[in-house]
């Protein structure tokens, strides 16, 4: 340096890892006077800010609903990192599953947010699909299992009704006891056991214990008894929800 100059140094400190760093400057020259200058450095190495997505759950079944119904359920989104999160796409594989989402979502750490997830089949089948959360996350994409079934509905007036009429009209006519005449007289259950079925469950029912011959005796009485594809029919029927259809 000539007289009177003066140079400007820049010092970086490029931390390897989450700890205290100290470090002695050396500065040599042929200043008569001070030939060696020790300046004393320290810094703090800390972690480097990151979003990460946390999800409350990896798969959400759906179970068994009926075509052209429709379930929802609903996952949590959360910011578990130190930087902001954005979530920039949620996407099913397939179409029957529908997310109620405005896009881009952007959390603060610590903050979260809820997804409804619809299943909403057309037709009958298994749809057993994936779920991929976008974001700037570490990891990211995330992907989620969807599982799902749908089955047609077993229709009270064409499936159902004709077993009564043909099987069970000449002792469960209208005539007084328990008729099986129609939809609303099945449901109404005037025997000595109260409501004969309970919707959405065949097994617990009781008009599906008669009709195995878990209880008493096996109707119709004296048989011949239904047979297991029609009794399959029946409660199945019950499990959806004995729908007047």
């Amino acid at each position: 340096l000539a007289p009177d100059d003066t140079l400007s140094a820049e010092l970086q400190f490029m931390p390897d890892g989450e700890m205290t760093f100290s470090a002695t400057l050396e500065i040599s020259s042929d200043d008569p006077d001070q030939s060696e200058l020790n300046i004393s450095v320290s810094g703090a190495g800390t972690e480097m800010p990151v979003p990460v997505l946390s999800v409350s759950t990896n798969q959400i079944d759906f179970g068994t609903i009926l075509s052209n119904g429709n379930a929802t359920s609903q996952i949590s989104l959360s910011n578990t990192g130190s930087d902001t999160l954005i979530i920039s796409a949620i996407t099913a594989s397939n179409a029957v599953y529908l997310t109620e989402a405005t896009l881009p979502i952007t959390l603060l750490p610590g903050g979260s947010v809820t997804v409804n997830i619809t299943f909403i089949p057309a037709a009958s089948g298994v749809f057993n699909e994936t779920l991929t959360i976008t974001s700037n996350s570490v990891g990211s994409p995330f992907t989620l299992t969807l599982l799902g079934t749908s089955e047609a509905a077993i229709s009270y007036s064409a499936t159902v009704q004709p077993v009564w009429d043909e099987r069970c009209a000449g002792c469960h006519g209208n005539n007084g006891g328990l008729s099986l005449g129609s939809y609303s007289q099945l449901m109404a259950g005037n025997s000595n056991n109260g409501p004969i079925v309970i919707p959405s469950n065949g097994a617990g029912s009781y008009l599906m214990k008669k009709l195995k011959g878990e209880v008493n005796n096996q109707m119709p009485q004296g048989g011949p008894f239904l047979s297991a594809s029609t009794l399959a029919d029946i409660e199945k029927w019950i499990d959806q929800g004995a729908l007047d259809n």
